[in-house]
């Protein structure tokens, strides 16, 4: 009994708290200060990939004339593009530590620009297609002659 007051008149398990909830408080400030550097690389990066998406490069002549840093952002541009697609993983574009050297960058941009155009014309061909409804802001007609577009379950509401 005598010992557990001594203990208690030591004060340490208050200091023992005290040091913990400031041990705490550190760890919140750093995860916070950690999270907000994330926060400013993502969005650095995400302008860095708008900027190049307004300046690619779709030609033979203008991939040669880019340097080693406009090279690498125009791969991520469209790595950041493809990676969502389903295709196959040798078509896709390698990481930068398996390319070695410029000219090997410069092919794996070429292939990339092919395939992104590639998609555009596809995008472009899709919206000659007819209207998917008569919502559709690419004509009136709905594109769905002779189907009702109304529901069965529209018209007996009122029924019970």
């Amino acid at each position: 009994m005598r010992e557990a007051r001594n203990r208690d008149a030591s004060k340490l398990q208050k200091k023992r708290k005290q040091a913990q909830m400031e041990a705490d408080n550190a760890r919140v400030v750093d995860n916070r200060a950690k999270e907000a550097e994330k926060e400013r690389k993502k969005a650095s990066e995400a302008a860095i990939l708008k900027s190049t998406g307004e300046n690619l490069a779709l030609t033979k002549e203008a991939i040669v004339a880019l340097t080693k840093y406009e090279l690498n952002c125009q791969l991520d541009f469209h790595r950041n593009a493809e990676k969502n697609l389903p295709m196959d993983d040798s078509l896709r574009i390698p990481l930068k530590s398996h390319m070695t050297n410029n000219t090997t960058r410069q092919d794996c941009l070429e292939k990339a620009v092919l395939r992104y155009t590639a998609r555009l014309e596809e995008q472009v061909n899709d919206d000659n297609s007819p209207p998917i409804c008569k919502d559709d802001p690419r004509g009136a007609s709905g594109g769905m002659v002779g189907m009702d577009l109304e529901y069965e379950s529209d018209r007996d509401d009122d029924e019970v």
